[in-house]
């Protein structure tokens, strides 16, 4: 496994992290990181923490998680060949009462009767929805009945007094025409000013980043020496960086100055910016 765990620390070292910056990212014990980064994997709490260690470690230096696991067990399918498993991430039998290497094919057995008892629940509940829905339709509304009748009462009004009266009024043209325009003062009110932002990144060196809105992630890569991306919103971003020392960063046409190491910004519709996150 050293030869993995050598693999993971050559691109993490190109892409400039430090151990103790995925420690900060990832919350994973350094003691952990080195244990992975030395192919030590039988120091870890067990073979289901093993492979979420690893995703996370390769998602924190920009590598593809899936690419990485498939590495992963590869390395592990050849050495499970050799007969040297006792390098390898330990695995808690169900039964309590052993351990065993990740080679080990036994199963915990499935206890079904906690999801028998969820499933007859669901369905009494909807038994009980369908039921009450029912009832509630086949009831007159009342509320209904005697708003209907007091519309009638208003109108059977309305005429009597059109009845009794011998002519409408006479409405002053001049005065109508001083009375502003409803559809105007409408249209104006609801005009917005839609907002816009425009973000240039250059790399000076390898640095990965990443660039969302408050819904998607809209990239996530390394960017080389040289690079550059260009992008613009309508929405606020976030922009993510691994090594900003080697990056030059505009918002609206004017470069941002860091005073320090900033891991996370925020950008919004009129150009200002917020350091959320420090290395």
């Amino acid at each position: 496994m050293q030869e993995f765990g050598n693999y993971l620390k050559t691109e993490r070292e190109a892409k400039g992290f430090t151990l103790e910056q995925i420690e900060q990212e990832t919350r994973i014990r350094l003691t952990y990181l080195q244990a992975i980064e030395n192919g030590e994997f039988n120091k870890l709490p067990g073979e289901f923490y093993c492979r979420t260690y690893i995703r996370s470690y390769a998602k924190a230096i920009g590598l593809e998680e899936a690419e990485v696991i498939v590495k992963y067990e590869n390395r592990v399918k050849e050495i499970m060949s050799q007969g040297e498993t006792e390098i390898l991430p330990i695995k808690t039998k169900w039964d309590g009462t052993l351990q065993e290497t990740v080679a080990s094919k036994g199963k915990a057995p499935v206890n079904k009767k906690p999801i028998l008892i969820g499933l007859i629940v669901v369905v009494l509940l909807i038994i009980a929805g369908a039921i009450y829905l029912a009832l509630s339709l086949s009831q007159p509304n009342n509320n209904n009945v005697e708003n209907e009748q007091q519309i009638e009462a208003e109108n059977t009004n309305t005429n009597l007094d059109i009845v009794a009266t011998e002519e409408d009024p006479v409405i002053d043209s001049d005065l109508l025409a001083q009375v502003p325009s409803e559809v105007d003062t409408l249209e104006s009110s609801t005009e917005k000013i839609i907002g816009k932002v425009d973000i240039l990144v250059k790399a000076k060196g390898d640095c990965w980043f990443q660039v969302a809105n408050t819904q998607e992630v809209i990239e996530d890569s390394l960017l080389r020496s040289g690079e550059e991306f260009n992008y613009n919103s309508q929405e606020p971003l976030i922009i993510s960086l691994g090594k900003p020392q080697v990056v030059e960063l505009y918002v609206n046409g004017k470069r941002i100055q860091f005073k320090d190491n900033p891991r996370e910004i925020k950008v919004d519709l009129s150009g200002n910016i917020e350091i959320t996150k420090r290395w």
